[in-house]
């Protein structure tokens, strides 16, 4: 079987080295996709294959012990070709293009194939999901329709863990330029919560990280300099600028210290406080160089805080931050015996209605239904962009029952977003907390069947199946 090309093939194969995912160690995130599209297509197979230049690598498998093999033998290579299609192989004895491979004539012995290309949203395939079987069968609809939506995920994720890698080297390289710098820095919450002070601050202070983060001026120091801070933090709240001072302090051993004070204000979703105190008892030809790190402190935390939890197109948390809550949230439902449910739910036709208006009337759609979410969210509740069209609703103390209610609201709410003249709908899965799960995986996958299965009954409706262990 000889492997097929791309026309673009050296774009595929510079886009796939830039990622740098080729040989790299498992991650729960693609062993999680894996589990769900062998689950989805009841197969006991599933892989997600990267096609380099003469093998295809996998980055996550289930049912195969094999890392790698070759080009020649990869039916990944054919999915590649057809990106817009579910490649689906039903009797691969049968078929002139696989019959003598070796996984055909030989372990696995496979029969059946469907891959989706993963495609990135420059166009570039860097390899598939697929699912095998060692029978010729076919797949239903809503399981090709899950593939997709599975491999989509798969994409969505290596590009993400790209730009999470890169935002980590550029908060190491930030990390190491503060903590090396001549300045004590400090970020403060509106409320007036240290968030985050670097290594010099910490040694001046002569306390430990721990020490300090979470903690008011009031808890830290003494009354009347703790009443100085505030002060300063009230004013810069008030009228939203920056405030430079020169402050005189004195030390331990009665020396007299000129500090150039500047503070000011972050705004994002949030209020942050920033502050930076440079000591030019001797040296106050440093002011020029306090101004820039100013600036890059003011650019770098504002990246950093917005990167790090939020999606920058919807506004809500991101991926990263819907998982560590909900794992939280199902730690604590466990330890305190208290009820909480999951909302999974997406827009309805959502590939149609973007391939027919445009990527931004999709992207307008997205942000509808964040706003949607946002404004019929209670206290607590979380909402997250999953990925793609896919949001979630983490539901704390709340029962499968009330949680229905509340997606049932949901799904109403959604049709008020009409983008006429074509009507929005939303289909929404719910997952209760039982004692089966065993994790908050268990939960998201619960979710997601429920999903699938409003989906499956025709969309535009909720849908809340009981987990199976």
């Amino acid at each position: 079987m000889k492997a097929l090309l791309l026309a673009n093939e050296a774009e595929r194969l510079q886009a796939l080295r830039k990622y740098k995912i080729l040989d790299t160690a498992t991650e729960q995130v693609y062993d999680d996709i894996v589990f769900l599209a062998a689950l989805v297509c009841e197969a006991p197979i599933a892989l997600i294959s990267l096609v380099d230049e003469d093998r295809q690598w996998f980055k996550a498998r289930i049912g195969l012990a094999a890392t790698q093999t070759p080009l020649e033998t990869s039916f990944c290579s054919h999915a590649i070709l057809e990106p817009d299609d579910v490649f689906i192989v039903s009797d691969a004895s049968l078929d002139s293009r696989f019959s003598n491979a070796a996984w055909v004539i030989s372990e696995p012995h496979v029969r059946f194939y469907a891959g989706v290309a993963m495609v990135t949203r420059e166009g570039h395939a860097l390899g598939a999901l697929c699912v095998l079987d060692r029978v010729p069968r076919e797949l239903a609809s809503t399981q090709k329709e899950a593939l997709r939506v599975l491999a989509r995920q798969a994409a969505a994720q290596v590009e993400s863990s790209y730009q999470v890698t890169a935002l980590q080297e550029s908060e190491m390289r930030f990390k190491g330029f503060m903590d090396n710098s001549p300045v004590l820095a400090t970020l403060k919450s509106e409320e007036g919560r240290y968030i985050y002070v670097n290594q010099p601050f910490l040694e001046k202070a002569e306390l430990q990280l721990p020490d300090i983060i979470g903690k008011t001026d009031f808890e830290l120091w003494p009354e009347e300099m703790a009443a100085r801070l505030r002060n300063r933090d009230l004013r810069v709240l008030a009228n939203g600028k920056p405030v430079n001072e020169v402050e005189i302090t004195t030390s331990r051993d009665e020396r007299k210290h000129y500090w150039q004070i500047s503070q000011f204000l972050l705004q994002d979703d949030r209020q942050l406080l920033g502050s930076m105190a440079l000591d030019i008892t001797q040296l106050k030809q440093y002011e020029q160089q306090l101004m820039q790190y100013q600036n890059d402190l003011k650019q770098a935390l504002a990246k950093m805080e917005v990167l790090s939890v939020t999606d920058s197109l919807t506004g809500l948390y991101n991926r990263r931050a819907f998982e560590e809550k909900l794992r939280d949230e199902f730690e604590r439902a466990r330890r305190y015996n208290s009820p909480l449910s999951l909302l999974m739910l997406d827009a309805d036709n959502f590939k149609e209605f973007n391939d027919l208006l445009g990527h931004p009337a999709g992207d307008g759609l997205l942000q509808s239904i964040a706003r949607m979410l946002k404004d019929n969210a209670r206290a607590n509740d979380v909402t997250a962009r999953y990925g793609g069209d896919e949001f979630a609703v983490i539901l704390p103390n709340t029962d499968s029952k009330v949680a229905y209610h509340l997606a049932e609201r949901l799904r109403w709410a959604a049709r008020e977003l009409c983008c006429d003249p074509h009507q929005v709908t939303i289909s929404i899965g719910v997952a209760a907390l039982s004692p089966a799960m065993a994790d908050h995986r268990a939960l998201v996958v619960a979710a997601d069947n429920a999903l699938y299965d409003a989906k499956r009954k025709g969309r535009n409706q909720v849908s809340n199946i009981v987990f199976n262990k």
